[in-house]
């Protein structure tokens, strides 16, 4: 075997071995960055159930109520002689036991020129 032809063997073999440590360090670069992308999504998803339950704690009846009671609050529960109760319009007399309260205000006119409402109808498409 030639000396040349052995040198060039030798090149050959060194440069497919220094490619395959490169290639190994780019696994193991990857891999490091694999495992800190997992702590910090591990680390993101405990901060947002923290903050998830801190506003429904903020949120909850308890707190609501413990709030609304602080001395300095400056909240009251209603006092029952400020309590005003308005009655509502006469009773209709048109209502029938077989007829609901809607039927009854479908006779006003006001009610159907006034209503923003639509009415679902099954058509058959032919």
């Amino acid at each position: 075997m030639r000396l040349s032809t052995f040198l060039k063997t030798i090149g050959a073999v060194t440069v497919l071995a220094l490619s395959y440590v490169h290639m190994q360090m780019q696994i193991f670069d990857l891999a490091y960055l694999g495992k800190d992308q997992e702590r910090t999504i591990t680390r993101l998803d405990q901060q947002k159930q923290f903050l998830t339950y801190s506003i429904l704690s903020i949120k909850s009846a308890h707190n609501l109520g413990h709030e609304m009671l602080r001395e300095d609050s400056g909240l009251q529960f209603a006092n029952p002689d400020s309590i005003v109760l308005i009655s509502s319009r006469e009773p209709n007399d048109d209502l029938q036991p077989g007829k609901t309260q809607l039927s009854a205000v479908k006779k006003n006119p006001f009610s159907t020129i006034f209503s923003f409402a639509t009415r679902a109808e099954a058509r058959n498409f032919e």
